[in-house]
Order: structure tokens, then sequence, then C-alpha cells
């Protein structure tokens, strides 16, 4: 017969693995690019909500997205201590979301990027940034979303 103590830690854990996919469903997603990277990933907007699904990371220009996905590059020495993020929409409606540059996980910058469908949009970034972090995708608002 098991004790107590082991009947306890096994009920903790098997609470904490039945309450991980509601807490999972609620975080804000999030995707990492780094430099001379694009990630291309599925978005729709189900519920006056962005739902994201699979991601892939491609090298620079070598894709474009296919319909309902958004492709996000990064090309590094933009400028002099800036790189350049790159974002092509080919989805129903445009989406916003927040670049924000991360060196481990310190932010050192962020820009808000305005989704289009008729035009690629670009916005400059900090080039010191070991990665770019995506977040806070939510339907566009047509114009500035800043």
């Amino acid at each position: 017969m098991p004790s107590s103590r082991v009947l306890s830690v096994f009920y903790a854990a098997f609470a904490v693995l039945a309450l991980a996919p509601a807490q999972a469903e609620n975080r804000p997603a999030t995707l990492d690019l780094r430099k001379g990277q694009e990630i291309i990933f599925t978005a729709e907007i189900v519920d006056g909500k962005v739902v994201l699904g699979l991601a892939r990371i491609v090298k620079l220009g070598a894709e474009e997205p296919k319909a309902g996905e958004i492709a996000v590059g990064l090309k590094p020495n933009f400028q002099p201590y800036y790189a350049e993020l790159q974002v092509k929409e080919n989805t129903s409606a445009p989406i916003d979301f927040v670049a924000a540059a991360m060196i481990g996980g310190t932010k050192i910058d962020e820009v808000a990027l305005c989704g289009r469908l008729d035009a690629a949009v670009s916005a400059r970034t900090a080039n010191a940034a070991w990665r770019i972090a995506l977040d806070r995708f939510e339907p566009g608002k047509g114009g500035d979303c800043r």
C-alpha cells in the first residue's frame, strides 16, 4: 500500500497535468525569429481573435506566403545599428502584431507592425538583437496600429 505522501504527490502531479492544456490555451502565442531567417505561419481570425497555426522557418526571401499565411523576415545590417523586418500577408484580413528585439530575456526594442494586404510592410529594429519575438497578434485596425 503506497504511503499518503506518495499518493499526495501523485494527485498533485495529476492536477498539474490536467490543468496544463487549459493554461496553454490562455497563454498568448509568441514566435521567435533570428537574423537572416524568415518565418512563415498560418493565421486566421476566429471570433475576433487571431489564431496561429503551424510555422516554418526558411531562408530569407526563399518562399512567398501561401493563402492564409504571413511571412516575417529579418534582414540584418539594413542600416548602421538597425535590421529590417519585412512582412508579407496573404490572409483574408490584415493582422497587426508586435515585434520585440531581445537579448536573452531583455527587450531592447519594440515595434508595432500594422497588417496590410495590398503591399509588403517593413520596419527597422535593433541590429544587436539575438532574436525577435513576435506576439500580441490582433485583427488589423486599418490605418495606424501604434
